[in-house]
């Protein structure tokens, strides 16, 4: 499955980057005002939905009842083509932590080290490259706009963080890298709105709301695990 999925998306990634031509083609084409730059970072509620095989489900019941979601975020730069007043295209290059946490749950050992409670962050890291199309629902001097997004995914490492809380009162952090098998290509996509205001003929800010989810499990598991988030993208856009 990993392979057959690896496969399909580096294929999908060839195909967008042959788009890249393209988009050289139609800026000598369409004269002054089409083409922007731009960077963005985005804060992220992320979390993961679980779908387990039969005789795994009390396992994603207990993850379920243990792990959280967590903060996580995006960040990147883009370039973006203005097909008209409603429609445009972006893309760029973007880097992710997308991550979640479990609670503090309660350790005891046989000898007593002062450590009472422990937790855990598992982080995920990606390099992704977006295709990314924006419609103005109204273009006054505030551009209101909905959003729809895929995105293909480079899976780089994924790591956990163990936090150790003691008695008296401090937290001793450690990391470690996480060796699984997991997909090193993934798929996503977005849906948003926002908003554009201007800050001066050349610059102006966007603020999005959107939501995202992974197409394909992260492992290929008897628990396959699908990542969501919420996220705010603000951006900040240079016209060209």
């Amino acid at each position: 499955m990993n392979k057959l999925l690896n496969v399909f998306s580096f294929r999908i990634l060839l195909a967008l980057l042959s788009l890249f031509p393209l988009f050289s083609f139609a800026q000598s084409e369409s004269g002054f005002g089409k083409w922007s730059a731009g960077l963005r970072f985005a804060p992220e509620y992320a979390y993961r939905s679980l779908h387990a095989t039969d005789g795994w489900n009390g396992m994603a019941d207990y993850r379920d009842n243990m792990e959280i979601p967590s903060f996580g975020y995006t960040t990147g730069a883009c370039i973006l083509y203005k097909v008209n007043d409603k429609l445009s295209f972006e893309s760029g290059l973007n880097f992710s932590d997308r991550h979640y946490s479990s609670t503090y749950r309660d350790i005891i050992f046989e000898v007593d080290e002062g450590i009472r409670k422990f937790k855990s962050s598992s982080h995920f890291y990606y390099l992704s490259l977006p295709v990314k199309g924006t419609y103005n629902v109204y273009s006054g001097k505030v551009k209101v706009y909905v959003a729809a997004a895929v995105y293909c995914d480079l899976f780089l490492v994924a790591k956990t963080v163990s936090f150790l809380k003691y008695d008296d009162g401090h937290v001793k952090k450690s990391s470690s890298r996480m060796d699984y098998d997991f997909s090193a290509f993934n798929m996503s996509g977005s849906l948003g709105a926002g908003i554009e205001l201007p800050v001066n003929d050349r610059i102006s800010i966007r603020f999005e709301p959107n939501y995202r989810r992974s197409f394909f499990p992260i492992l290929d598991a008897p628990i396959r695990e699908f990542e969501y988030s919420f996220g705010l993208d603000s951006g900040v856009i240079y016209h060209l």
